[in-house]
C-alpha cells in the first residue's frame, strides 16, 4: 500500500529527517573547526560554511528531485528512498570527483582569462574582480568582501549542480539496470518505511557525507599550493 512505501519529503517523519540531516551536516563543519589549530578567523569560517551549506543544499535538492522523478516516470514500485540511495551513492563517488574537476577547470580558465586581460582598461575592472574572486577561491580579502564571496559561491554552486546533473543523467540512463538493486532495498526493509527513510537519509549519508563535506571544505579553502600565482 502507498503508506507502506518510503517517501522523502511527505509527512512528519520525512520533514524531521530533513532537519536532522541539515543539523548533522552543519555539525560536521563545526566539529572540523573545533579541531583546527590554528583556527581561521570566525568571519572567514562563516563565509566558508555558508558557501558549503548553500552548495550542499542545492545538491541535496537536486538528488531529491531526481529520485522523485524516477519514481514517477518509471513503471515500477521502487520507492523514492531506494532511488535516492542509488543517486546518493553515484553522487558521492562520481559527483565529488566531477565537482573538483569542474572547479579546477573554472579556476584555470579564469586565471588564463585574467592574465590575458588588460588592467589598464576601466571597463575591464568588473570582469577582473570576478575573475580574481574565482581564482583566489577561499580568500575574501581583508576585510572579507561579500561580493568576492558571492562570486566564489556562485561558481562553486554551478560546479556542484553541473556534477550532480551528470550523476542524475547517469542514473536515469541506467535506471533499468539499477532498478533491481533499488527494489532489493525496499524488500530488505519490508513494511518499515520509516526505518528505511532514516537509514537511507541519515545513517548511510552520515558516513558518506562526512567524508564528502571534509573533502569539499578542503577544496574551498584553496591551500596555497593549488592557488595560481597572479601577476601584479
Amino acid at each position: 500500500m502507498e503508506e507502506e512505501q518510503c517517501v522523502l519529503i511527505q509527512g512528519f517523519w520525512a520533514v524531521l529527517c530533513q532537519i536532522l540531516l541539515f543539523l548533522l551536516a552543519l555539525s560536521t563543519l563545526v566539529y572540523k573547526r573545533s579541531r583546527e589549530n590554528p583556527k581561521i578567523p570566525y568571519d572567514v569560517w562563516i563565509l566558508d560554511v555558508s558557501k558549503q551549506m548553500l552548495s550542499s543544499g542545492a545538491a541535496h535538492g537536486l538528488a531529491l528531485a531526481v529520485a522523485i522523478w524516477l519514481t514517477l516516470t518509471k513503471d515500477s514500485s521502487v520507492s523514492e528512498c531506494s532511488w535516492y540511495s542509488i543517486m546518493y551513492s553515484v553522487d558521492t563517488i562520481l559527483g565529488t570527483l566531477l565537482t573538483y574537476i569542474f572547479h579546477r577547470l573554472a579556476i584555470i580558465m579564469a586565471s588564463k582569462r585574467l592574465q590575458a586581460s588588460s588592467p589598464d582598461h576601466q571597463s575591464h575592472n568588473a570582469e577582473r574582480f570576478i575573475l580574481e574572486s574565482i581564482v583566489t577561491c577561499g580568500h575574501y580579502g581583508d576585510p572579507p568582501s561579500l561580493r568576492r564571496w558571492a562570486w566564489q559561491a556562485l561558481e562553486w554552486i554551478l560546479c556542484v549542480l553541473a556534477a550532480r546533473s551528470v550523476c542524475g543523467f547517469v542514473v536515469f540512463m541506467h535506471a533499468q539496470g539499477l532498478e533491481g538493486l533499488a527494489a532489493s532495498l525496499d524488500t530488505l526493509f519490508g513494511s518499515h518505511p520509516t526505518l528505511q527513510l532514516y537509514i537511507v537519509m541519515i545513517i548511510y549519508p552520515l558516513c558518506m557525507n562526512s567524508a564528502q563535506v571534509l573533502i569539499q571544505d578542503a577544496i574551498l579553502r584553496a591551500k596555497s599550493m593549488f592557488i595560481p600565482v597572479l601577476s601584479s
